[in-house]
């Protein structure tokens, strides 16, 4: 007996190849109103990261410091995303090792995610607003394309009608 499907629209998915290696692919849910929050916070736990580092290398072995702590990292990461990103995004390579700006690649994968979700959520808000717009426009034009009421030319019973019905 096989087990049965909750089927549901769970967000917008989209796939993105790792500095355009498509071996190298991860899946982000972009409508996702959480991920940024984890994503800053993930990135300010890396800088801690990296500080505590600096702090406790100095009795003790850096190699297995930069081994724990890359898998600490990595964890954290993954758990933005709810899933492994990190073997596609970062390879083996330690989370701490410096890119050539002088960055960890961690930080450098999290400001470049970062750049493309609020971007993603800044589009997704646009074509919201659009579609709004569209079905609100189906309601309004009849109504604006009524001639307006001239008001000085009610009645004084008319106008106090008028008056009840913008009051309700």
């Amino acid at each position: 007996m096989s087990m049965q499907s909750i089927d549901f629209n769970s967000g917008n998915y989209k796939e993105y190849a790792i500095n355009g290696d498509e071996n190298r692919v991860i899946r982000i849910n972009v409508s996702d109103v959480g991920i940024i929050t984890r994503i800053q916070d993930a990135m300010s736990k890396a800088d801690n990261i990296a500080e505590e580092v600096s702090e406790r290398e100095k009795n003790e072995d850096r190699t297995q410091l930069l081994k724990e702590y890359d898998q600490r990292a990595r964890e954290m990461v993954n758990d933005i995303f709810g899933s492994d990103v990190c073997t596609a995004a970062l390879g083996s390579v330690n989370v701490f090792s410096m890119a050539s700006n002088g960055k960890p690649v961690l930080v450098n994968f999290l400001e470049a995610l970062l750049a493309v979700v609020v971007q993603e959520i800044k589009s997704a808000q646009t074509a919201t607003q659009i579609k709004l717009e569209e079905k609100a426009e189906k309601y309004i034009a009849p109504v604006v394309a009524q001639p307006a009421v001239n008001v000085a030319e009610l009645s004084d019973e008319d106008k106090k009608a008028l008056l009840r019905e913008l009051l309700k």
